[in-house]
């Protein structure tokens, strides 16, 4: 049986009330629902892609077996949504997967014998597997010709958008399809990498000489953002052009998938963000999660933004420049992580002439090349920093009120007699 249907999904007014979280988009939406077999879908599964904006494999062995399980139970389990890639029926056929990634690849690993399932006779079934005379055949077997049968003619609903659905409303149905799931914070930027926040802030902020020529040669990948800070995959950036690169793949080749880019961006957001700190973008600094920039990802960024997060970083790594690299000591390393040293050094050099009556005015400027390299001395001096500055306070959320409280503990515990070269 097929359906054709077509929907409408409209941009809603500015007086709506109503925040619409996972976006809206005005376009027409044509879509077809077939009744395919698994035998057809394990045939096609060479012709179905993986966008860029799908997390990777997920699922558990466990999840796995409940699947085929369910199969043999005969149960209802989900459909499939797939977007035909085929321009004209002459054209090689394709289709990018939209939902039911986990669910097909199980299907493609049970039927390529890389997991069993335990049928209620005790036994573990694999698909067709050649057992060799090593193998424990009393626990271990094939399924059955009648089981067999069963699994390769259990159906699914297949739902097939149309060729001319833009991808914007392929990624919109992803995210609103998804929204109950808990995505990881890397897979949540890969179902925002097309929004301005990071194709236009982010990419622009890195590539800033395709806005100002006077800046060439002058990127900060090239200036050492990446190699003066500690993430768990800046010191492996070799160039920033892969962070924008595509990652669609065959879905048979899911696992060949590189996923550093996301986790990159993850590291990048808080410096981001922290850079911009205007009306933007609040400055909820360390947090990395992609929901606290949600409202912002496709805010109307301009050059000056860009510029404004580009300088603000440059003059960041010029100062951690200057005070020398730590070395390959995790411990000491560990004061360039974004929580310690890096936002203290942002904020305090954004907002030094706003400070208003606090303990940070009538004091000489703290130089901060002098400070990074007191505490970064040794493993002794990174204790000293965690109990005399983070104190108490170390696993808390790095908001303004807090990182203005660190600061001040720098000048409360450290006077000038004690540490002169902790002041120009």
């Amino acid at each position: 049986m097929t359906t054709r249907e077509i929907i409408t999904i409209s941009t809603p007014s500015a007086e709506s009330s109503r925040n619409h979280e996972y976006g809206r988009i005005e376009e027409i939406i044509v879509y077809e629902d077939r009744s395919k077999s698994i035998d057809w879908f394990m045939k096609h599964i060479k012709y179905f892609i993986l966008k860029s904006y799908q997390r990777p494999e997920v699922w558990t062995p466990l999840q796995k077996e409940l699947l085929i399980d369910t199969i043999f139970m005969n149960g209802k389990i989900p459909g499939f949504m797939f977007q035909n890639l085929q321009r004209r029926r002459i054209d090689e056929r394709l289709w990018a997967v939209i939902d039911g990634q986990q669910r097909l690849l199980t299907l493609w690993q049970y039927t390529n014998n890389e997991f069993y399932w335990k049928s209620t006779d005790g036994y573990y079934v694999y698909y067709n597997k050649q057992f060799n005379d090593d193998d424990d055949t009393s626990r271990y077997r094939n399924l059955t010709d009648d089981e067999k049968y069963i699994f390769d003619n259990y159906c699914f609903q297949w739902t097939e958008f149309d060729y001319s659905c833009s991808i914007e409303a392929m990624r919109l149905n992803f995210k609103r399809i998804n929204q109950g799931t808990q995505f990881k914070n890397p897979d949540r930027i890969g179902i925002a990498e097309e929004t301005n926040y990071i194709q236009h802030l982010i990419q622009g902020t890195l590539n800033v000489n395709t806005i100002n020529d006077t800046l060439e040669g002058e990127s900060l990948f090239e200036i050492g953002f990446f190699e003066n800070f500690e993430t768990s995959l800046f010191k492996k950036v070799d160039n920033t052009d892969f962070l924008f690169a595509s990652n669609d793949v065959s879905l048979i080749e899911a696992h060949t998938r590189d996923m550093t880019n996301r986790k990159v961006i993850e590291g990048l957001n808080p410096f981001i963000i922290a850079a911009l700190n205007g009306t933007v973008i609040p400055y909820n600094c360390a947090q990395k999660s992609i929901d606290i920039i949600k409202d912002y990802l496709n805010y109307e960024y301009t050059d000056e933004h860009i510029l404004k997060v580009y300088n603000n970083l440059r003059h960041l790594t010029n100062i951690f420049k200057a005070a020398g690299l730590p070395g390959t000591n995790e411990k000491k390393r560990s004061m360039r992580k974004y929580t310690k040293l890096p936002c203290m050094v942002m904020w305090y050099e954004q907002n030094k002439e706003d400070l208003g009556s606090t303990i940070l005015t009538g004091v000489p400027r703290l130089k901060w090349t002098n400070i990074i390299q007191y505490f970064e001395q040794n493993d002794d001096r990174v204790d000293e920093f965690c109990k005399n500055i983070l104190s108490i306070d170390t696993g808390k959320k790095r908001e303004v009120n807090l990182i203005k409280t660190f600061c001040e503990r720098i000048v409360e515990k450290y006077l000038k007699e004690d540490y002169p070269t902790f002041y120009e």
